[in-house]
């Protein structure tokens, strides 16, 4: 549950549901890792986990399925993708624990 304080003044309280099934990690670590592989930049430019998700729906929107499927292929030209996508997918789980 949480509280937001309304423009006339009144608090709302509201609960927060967030999807349990969808894309995991790796999935999520892959579509960002396609538009940016800075890890610095993407702390800046997401530092929560709805703006996360939101880039990786505009990645996936930008690039496409298939790319998200061979985001490997694509993300090893710039950089050593096995470490980038492992500082990638710890970024995600602290942002989200619950996430498999």
């Amino acid at each position: 549950m949480a509280t937001k304080k309304a423009v006339n003044g009144n608090n709302l309280e509201y609960i927060i549901i967030r999807p349990a099934g969808g894309f995991n990690k790796a999935k999520i670590a892959d579509g960002i890792l396609l538009g940016e592989t800075d890890i610095e930049r993407i702390k800046k430019q997401c530092p929560t986990y709805n703006k996360l998700v939101s880039q990786f729906k505009k990645n996936l929107l930008e690039f496409g399925w298939n790319n998200l499927d061979y985001a490997w292929e694509r993300i090893g030209h710039y950089t050593d993708y096995e470490a980038v996508h492992k500082q990638m997918v710890a970024y995600i789980s602290e942002l989200n624990p619950n996430l498999s």
